[in-house]
């Protein structure tokens, strides 16, 4: 009578196979969790600029979009913040922001060029931004994220170069 089971050699051909498998599958998979990192992070500051743009054209008011605290119960703008820290979008004023940017993690850099404060502001009347700017979201090996905001208010989302190693 024979017994059901497995033999040594097939248990070990298996996890030979399983192995190779894992070997093969785990340098992608570790590059689609960079992009979706990048992608959700620059995706949540372009929704809010593209916010902060609307709102300014339908109150009619200036909006702002800064850097800030937003660990803080009552976040501001803070000019000593960096935008990774997180950020905030606010009527000039106003005392709570329309919405509040998480803290970047989980990146290797967020870089920001074209403005030298740590805010940005849109204006109603000309539907324009008061600077332009260009935030590079990067992790090591992985091609950059760019949210570009325009003088004339228009902001997009472009692919950039692969950030370098360290």
């Amino acid at each position: 009578m024979r017994q059901g089971g497995f033999t040594l050699i097939e248990v070990m051909v298996v996890i030979a196979i399983i192995g190779i498998v894992l070997g093969i599958a785990a340098p992608s998979y570790q590059s689609l969790v960079r992009n979706s990192r990048l992608s959700s992070a620059s995706e949540e500051l372009l929704t809010h600029l593209m916010l902060a743009r609307t709102e300014a054209i339908k109150r009619n008011r200036s909006v702002d979009v800064c850097a800030a605290d937003t660990s803080a119960s009552s976040p501001e703008c803070d000019s000593s913040r960096a935008w990774k820290d997180g950020w905030i979008v606010i009527v000039p004023g106003e005392t709570q922001p329309l919405r509040i940017g998480t803290p970047v993690e989980n990146i290797d850099a967020l870089d920001v060029t074209g403005t030298t404060q740590n805010k940005l502001t849109f204006r109603s009347f000309t539907n324009a931004s008061n600077q332009a700017a260009t935030f590079t979201f990067c992790i090591a090996g992985v091609q950059a994220r760019e949210v570009v905001v325009e003088r004339s208010g228009r902001v997009s989302r472009l692919l950039g170069d692969t950030c370098a190693a360290d």
